[in-house]
């Protein structure tokens, strides 16, 4: 009953379905990962195939968990629930990929070493492991940092065998950033776009446990083709 209420929890935190696979033939498809704690866990292609290290085929099915993309700093609903706990129920339900949006202004945030703009929203009764400093009564004296929280969730993942998908959803921190249409917004150009994508690919080559980073305007494509039917009509 605990475990089924965690995970309603965390469902109710944003988690959505987002990779499905076809069915394969069980014995020649692993369908997680090893728990890791090195970095020799690498993916790469072979041919339509995506396979470990040894050759084998990997089977990615995958969830989405937003946060860091829309101002919380942290994945949302940690201001509930227990992050390492919902990143444990993910590798338990079998998932093993976590797609994970961001922005442009958070990654050159975290480049750059600037603060956070807020307390990232996390309930740090569940969380006592992203407490960074505790005075000599035990109180919390110092919150971690959003990279550190994030750098957390990262080291977490490599040791349940979940894989990260970074997705750079837009380029300002917004909580409507879906419905930004391009990869450059007011503030933010096309090399600030480039310079996130060149420091998180640098920051992270040695690790085996993000094995993409994308920019997805999916989504606002679809918004904009609607527009150009919409003035076709008016021309007509």
């Amino acid at each position: 009953m605990r475990r089924g209420k965690k995970l309603t929890a965390l469902l109710a935190a944003g988690l959505l379905l987002t990779t499905q696979a076809m069915p394969v033939a069980e014995s020649a498809v692993t369908t997680a990962s090893a728990a890791d704690d090195t970095q020799d866990d690498w993916l790469h292609v072979e041919g339509d195939k995506i396979v470990d290290m040894s050759g084998n085929e990997v089977w990615l099915i995958g969830v989405n968990w937003f946060g860091f993309n829309v101002g919380s700093q942290v994945f949302d609903g940690v201001w509930s629930v227990s992050m390492h706990d919902c990143l444990r129920l993910i590798a338990d339900h079998g998932f093993n990929l976590l797609r994970v949006p961001m922005s442009v202004e958070i990654l050159l945030q975290w480049k750059n070493g600037d603060p956070d703009p807020s307390t990232p929203k996390v309930n740090f009764t569940t969380n006592p492991e992203l407490i960074a400093e505790f005075d000599e009564n035990g109180t919390p004296v110092k919150y971690m940092y959003s990279r550190d929280i994030w750098d957390t969730a990262v080291k977490w993942c490599k040791e349940l065998g979940i894989k990260i998908m970074v997705d750079i959803h837009s380029a300002p921190t917004h909580a409507s950033g879906h419905q930004f249409p391009l990869w450059y917004a007011e503030g933010f150009t096309d090399a600030d776009w480039i310079e996130s994508l060149e420091w998180l690919a640098e920051t992270y080559k040695d690790d085996d446990t993000i094995v993409e980073a994308f920019t997805d305007y999916g989504e606002r494509m679809e918004k904009i083709d609607s527009l150009r039917r919409q003035l076709k009509r008016l021309g007509e």
